[in-house]
């Protein structure tokens, strides 16, 4: 084979690859939402950030999961009554703050400090420990509320053509410095923390379900590069479809991927074999055997490691592909021209 068709013998790996991803990642991506992944970080880090404002432990995390449920975080709805049903202490109440506890909306350093301010003006122990005042009270907080965004509003008069956080930050600095100064301190490190724990966290999940998907459809690496080494057809499909969304060959899945995805080597009955007790499960299926040797074939594992990239990784990989490709394919026909053209003057 020639450069060229290396090369699309790697494009057509890398649109393999990014299939399995996308797929794979689609599963993580639903089962981090599921379990509320940012929201828990995001709760913890507000809670690491409040311990250097002295709340910590139980009231730390408790002033953290009220930050993050406050009204001016969480977009509240159009009820009938005046009372939010978040606000119940019910059934219906919990079941609508965990369905909202899914959105983690990013938090501004200075809206933070306004919130536990105006928590303390409420009357809340934590935030009024918060504030860094010794013997704080709620009447005091809603003083220092009130100079705050009294103190907002003449900046935003006097210097209209600055952003809303110099107001706010000005404001803070010179009315509650006790809270504002150990806050904004730490808080943009925290937070780039707290992302990076997400997308650890993201990438731990795809690991995962990426090892369950080839363990039940074990995927060799090795097999998809034999295929588009040896098919001419298969490589020109590919190209096809990576330059052409809209070009469709039900053919060119199973030239990629073969038999792989069309059966699993195992079915779903291994997994009730660990349900307790067994006697309340049949003999066939508590005995269960499935043979799981595939995914511990080197193709399959290096198959499992460049899943695990992601799809945005392959995303990106292919979208270089297919320019360097285009740009030494033009480079050859331009030889090419010029070959021809050297041949007709010496003739």
């Amino acid at each position: 084979m020639n450069f060229l068709q290396y090369l699309d013998v790697i494009i057509g790996y890398a649109v393999a690859m990014m299939v399995l991803a996308t797929l794979i990642g689609a599963a993580s991506a639903i089962w981090i939402s599921l379990i509320r992944t940012r929201t828990r970080h995001l709760s913890g880090g507000l809670a690491s950030l409040l311990e250097n404002l002295g709340v910590a432990g139980e009231q730390g995390h408790a002033l953290a999961n009220a930050i993050m449920m406050d009204r001016t975080v969480k977009a509240r709805g159009i009820w009938s009554s005046l009372t939010d049903p978040t606000d119940w202490k019910s059934l219906p109440g919990a079941v609508i703050r965990w369905v909202r506890g899914f959105a983690a909306e990013p938090i501004q350093r200075e809206e933070l400090a306004l919130i536990i301010l105006r928590k303390a003006a409420e009357g809340n122990g934590a935030a009024l420990k918060a504030l860094g005042l010794p013997n704080a009270t709620r009447d005091q907080a809603r003083e220092l509320l009130s100079k705050v965004e009294t103190a907002m509003l003449l900046e935003e008069v006097e210097k209209p053509s600055l952003p809303a956080q110099t107001w706010r930050a000005k404001a803070l600095a010179d009315n509650v410095r006790t809270l504002a100064a150990p806050l904004f301190s730490h808080f943009d490190n925290l937070m780039d923390r707290v992302e990076d724990n997400v997308k650890a966290s993201g990438k731990a999940s795809s690991a995962v379900f990426a090892a369950v998907f080839l363990l039940a459809y074990p995927v060799s690496s090795f097999d998809i590069l034999n295929r588009l080494s040896v098919s001419d057809e298969l490589r020109q499909k590919v190209i096809a479809a990576g330059t052409n969304p809209n070009a469709n060959d039900p053919l060119l899945q199973k030239g990629l991927f073969g038999d792989s995805l069309n059966c699993a080597k195992c079915d779903v009955a291994w997994f009730f074999k660990w349900l307790p007790p067994a006697r309340w499960l049949s003999t066939s299926v508590a005995q269960a055997k499935c043979d799981y040797s595939g995914f511990f074939t080197p193709g399959v594992l290096l198959t499992w490691v460049m899943v695990s990239m992601g799809a945005p990784f392959w995303l990106s990989q292919l979208t270089r592909l297919l320019g360097l490709r285009s740009e030494i394919a033009r480079r050859l026909e331009d030889q090419r021209t010029l070959r021809d053209g050297d041949q007709r003057t010496t003739i």
